[in-house]
């Protein structure tokens, strides 16, 4: 059966490596071709700094791209399927804004010892002369721990067949989460000074009577001599622990 119109599509099937998909992948009919070996890039990038991340915050959205390489080039097309899953082999996250080249579907897998369950994959809508992907997830709304991407791709020749083709083996990245501490000061903060958190960071802006101010969190928190914080501030910390 042709799968150009995506393997969940078509075939309610996952085929990127990931657990409880029975070890299938593009490449075990896509094979032969002159491509070299195909392999295949994950990223997640906040939209708000045009910056790849390494960890997800819960509940916001983030841009999604997969990237699928031949070592010699050649291929006249390209496809891929990506799932997103915690720990449980569950789906996770909502896929969201597919670009033209990209659709959302589902697939019915089943876990060892476990239903059927249907599991959400974005993928190609037709072999298209473009290598990469681009779509939309938006994290789960509170911390879900380690959340792995699969992903997989496929060069083709576009002959209407699997011969000659290049299919990837799979591939995948896992992404843990910062989650946000609130912390309320009782009295007025003098400069030079500093305060604990779990990651570092640099205050630059005036932080005036009960504002919130959201801060992607380091080791402590440096206090600048230009900055007015006061008694009633609330700095959000983020860091690995679920707030609720």
């Amino acid at each position: 059966m042709s799968n150009s119109g995506g393997r969940g599509n078509v075939a309610s099937a996952g085929n990127t490596g990931a657990p409880c998909e029975d070890g299938l992948v593009c490449r075990n009919c896509h094979l032969g071709g002159s491509f070299g070996l195909t392999t295949e890039e994950f990223k997640l990038i906040d939209p708000m700094s045009g910056l790849e991340v390494t960890s997800y915050q819960p509940g916001k959205l983030y841009n999604a791209e997969v990237k699928v390489n031949t070592t010699n080039g050649g291929a006249s097309a390209y496809g891929f399927q990506a799932t997103s899953l915690d720990t449980a082999h569950k789906d996770v996250g909502t896929w969201l804004n597919p670009s033209n080249a990209v659709q959302i579907n589902t697939a019915d897998i089943q876990c060892e010892g476990e239903p059927h369950s249907l599991r959400t994959y974005i993928e190609h809508v037709a072999a298209v002369p473009i290598s990469r992907f681009r779509v939309d997830w938006q994290a789960p709304p509170c911390d879900e721990g380690e959340i792995s991407f699969y992903f997989i791709g496929n060069a083709v020749n576009n002959n209407g067949s699997t011969s000659g083709d290049v299919g990837g083996t799979g591939s995948s990245r896992s992404y843990n989460s910062s989650i946000e501490e609130v912390i309320t000061l009782d009295q007025p903060i003098a400069t030079d000074t500093s305060i604990m958190a779990s990651a570092y960071i640099n205050l630059s802006s005036v932080i005036s009577d009960d504002s919130d101010v959201i801060l992607t969190a380091s080791d402590s928190i440096n206090i600048l001599p230009q900055m007015e914080i006061s008694a009633g501030s609330t700095l959000c910390i983020f860091h690995n622990t679920c707030l609720e």
